[in-house]
């Protein structure tokens, strides 16, 4: 724009029926500033079975491992799981 805003075509309209969004410069980037992940820490975050400090965890990947290579189904595995 003229002025130096910025604006902003939506993917899809908001509930009040607007299309576009004018921020100024300095708004827009700190809106970018947000999607940037933070250095040095892990994109992909585990939670349930395979978080890292779980219980069950090594024997939930290493029966998937064992289903994946050697066509094991793992379902039968349950009991031996259980046992974990």
């Amino acid at each position: 724009m003229p002025n130096g805003n910025i604006r902003y075509q939506l993917k899809t309209p908001y509930r009040d029926g607007a299309t576009h969004v004018i921020l100024e410069p300095l708004d827009f980037m700190a809106r970018l500033a947000t999607l940037e992940p933070r250095a040095r820490v892990n994109l992909a975050r585990y939670h349930g079975v395979f978080a890292p400090n779980r219980q069950h965890r090594a024997p939930m990947t290493w029966a998937q491992h064992l289903e994946r290579m050697f066509s094991i189904d793992i379902h039968s595995l349950n009991a031996w799981i259980s046992r974990w």
